[in-house]
């Protein structure tokens, strides 16, 4: 009897502990995003309207993450669930393909916002990046589908961006690009994941993106276009990086 009495108040004492250990494990995800949320901030006052449009885009990653974490708690279950998991895994992915872009590496690359100013907090984040991945585990699927996330999101802005849009030619450049981006969606679903014909494909959406940059200046000043135009921005800078779009090569390379 003593026996069994000792092994219930073990079992109860276990559960408790696990229960306490759940609640740190997100009050530790919320904490480290929060401070990796600041970095960022300190990181952006350097930077010009293009280059801030990616750390946007990683803030809003994390915010994702945090508002799902908080909803969870709300709604009384488990904090940290699947869905968590997929978007703290898309954060990752996000920081995973923007090595270049913030210059972490022995030499930073010219391309890089790496500056003496910036540089304690990019080598902050670099090591909160870092323990993420080896507390948490995550490593990169093999047969992501990138791809066909970002273009669906970036086909969305667009389409909200022609909204504020007056100018008739403006209009119709940022328009032409809907097909392109509309094939890109198509293939990747096919291809059923980020590869090298999918990435072909995708180069030419971005460089179509790329080219009407300017069009971007004639769209009406209010705050909801802004916030379009930095989502677009933000979404093709991570995705040429992410792609390796810049040093992608045909060569024997044969698709549908």
């Amino acid at each position: 009897m003593r026996m069994m009495k000792f092994i219930k108040i073990m079992a109860l004492c276990l559960t408790f502990i696990s229960i306490n250990a759940v609640e740190t494990l997100d009050q530790q995800i919320l904490t480290l995003l929060e401070s990796q949320n600041q970095l960022l901030d300190e990181i952006s006052y350097t930077v010009v309207q293009e280059d801030f449009a990616r750390i946007l885009l990683i803030k809003k990653a994390i915010k994702n993450v945090s508002e799902d974490i908080k909803e969870n708690k709300e709604l009384d279950i488990a904090p940290i669930t699947l869905q968590t998991l997929l978007l703290m895994q898309k954060l990752m992915i996000q920081y995973r393909h923007s090595k270049e872009f913030f210059g972490w590496g022995e030499q930073p690359s010219y391309l890089s916002i790496h500056t003496p100013l910036t540089e304690d907090a990019i080598k902050e984040l670099y090591s909160s990046y870092q323990n993420t991945l080896k507390v948490y585990g995550f490593k990169e699927d093999p047969n992501l589908t990138i791809t066909f996330d970002t273009f669906i999101q970036i086909e969305k802005s667009i389409r909200s961006l022609l909204n504020f849009v007056n100018d008739e030619n403006a209009k119709a450049k940022l328009s032409e690009i809907l097909p392109l981006i509309g094939r890109t969606i198509a293939i990747a679903k096919v291809e059923d994941g980020d590869n090298i014909c999918t990435f072909l494909q995708a180069s030419k959406a971005i460089n179509a993106i790329r080219e009407v940059y300017e069009v971007f200046y004639q769209v009406n000043n209010d705050n909801l276009a802004r916030e379009l135009i930095l989502d677009i921005q933000g979404q093709t800078g991570f995705y040429a990086e992410y792609s390796q779009l810049d040093r992608l090569s045909d060569e024997g390379v044969t698709c549908q």
